[in-house]
């Protein structure tokens, strides 16, 4: 039997044979006669096996092993290689760069993830504001309530967030990254045009709602639509003048107790803007109980507070809500198409 070997790596440390010294970390292999190890320094399992030098030349450590020069490499690694070196793509690699990804989330906080190849295009953004000082998470409350619901309710295309009044410029950043599906930083035309919008709140909520509708029309970003309930103007705000990019807009109120809400809003541009309504809710003569709400809202702002666990008021806000979300739409639309088949 005979092995090819070299004699550097056989010897693990320094050693020294044919009057030559190999070490652990560099050692030269040359093509000669057979060497036979002697006995006492040749390992067990190697004791009688001839052994012969590789033609190679060999630096164990940070470096590879180099090829002898008579051995060229494949045709096919060259043509890979070069296409390495010029920044060509192999096909494999264009086909999958083809793909492009989109999120959308649908879940709780940044919500759900899942991916498209197809296009991407932004998810229907619904946006949610909580009144006075009530936390984003307080499921006591009805805007994170119907938010929940949404979600559950849209596993896809639809993002719902809801946010304490105070973070509106978050609430704002957050749509701005959902339409950059380019994801360079701008807000295109096109980006812009294809926003879909959804905005209500709740008290300050609701007044935050119109005011962040204004930032985006500055911006020349479409406005679904925008919900108020019992709509407390914050110190600076107008909640009454509905902005123009604003295409329909509904609002809830109670006009009785010590804190009322905003009894009419108007558009500011008609022929842009639909008003929905302004309903009035009525609870002098009725009682909604509010289990969950705290003692002080119950006996101070009464009204105010029923309102806002007013099931019959939240339930109108979440079909107001649902008729602008794909599945609506896209059943409003096969109503279209059959009417004008018809006429």
């Amino acid at each position: 039997m005979v092995v090819l070997v070299c004699p550097a790596l056989l010897a693990g440390g320094a050693s020294e044979q044919d009057g030559r010294t190999t070490s652990q970390s560099t050692g030269s292999c040359a093509q000669g006669d057979a060497v036979k190890p002697q006995n006492e320094t040749a390992p067990p399992i190697l004791k009688g096996i001839e052994i012969r030098r590789l033609p190679l030349t060999m630096q164990v450590g940070p470096n590879l092993a180099k090829p002898p020069k008579d051995i060229t490499p494949p045709a096919s690694a060259e043509k890979s290689a070069a296409k390495q070196q010029d920044g060509s793509v192999s096909p494999l690699s264009r086909e999958f760069s083809k793909k492009a990804t989109t999120e959308r989330s649908t879940g709780p906080g940044d919500g759900k993830l899942s991916t498209e190849t197809e296009e991407a295009k932004p998810p229907v953004i619904v946006m949610g504001f909580m009144g006075g000082f009530v936390g984003h998470d307080n499921m006591a409350h009805s805007p994170a309530q119907i938010a929940a619901r949404l979600r559950d309710g849209n596993p896809g295309g639809v993002y719902v967030k809801v946010f304490e009044n105070h973070r509106r410029e978050d609430a704002h950043r957050k749509i701005l990254n959902l339409l950059d599906t380019h994801h360079d930083g701008n807000i295109s035309a096109e980006e812009k045009q294809q926003a879909r919008i959804i905005i209500y709140g709740v008290s300050w909520g609701g007044s935050e709602a119109v005011a962040l509708a204004k930032e985006l029309d500055r911006e020349g970003i479409p406005v679904l639509l925008t919900v108020q309930v019992d709509s407390v103007a914050k110190m600076g705000q107008n909640d009454q003048m509905i902005p123009a990019n604003v295409r329909e807009a509904a609002n809830f109120y109670q006009a009785d107790g010590l804190l009322r809400g905003q009894p009419k809003i108007q558009a500011a541009d008609a022929t842009r803007t639909k008003i929905l309504g302004n309903y009035r809710m009525e609870y002098k003569t009725k009682s909604v109980a509010c289990h969950q709400y705290p003692w002080y809202d119950k006996l101070f702002v009464r009204y105010h507070t029923e309102i806002e666990c007013d099931p019959a008021v939240w339930n109108q806000v979440e079909s107001l809500i649902r008729e602008k979300l794909p599945a609506a739409e896209e059943r409003q639309a096969a109503v279209h198409e059959e009417k004008s088949k018809e006429e």
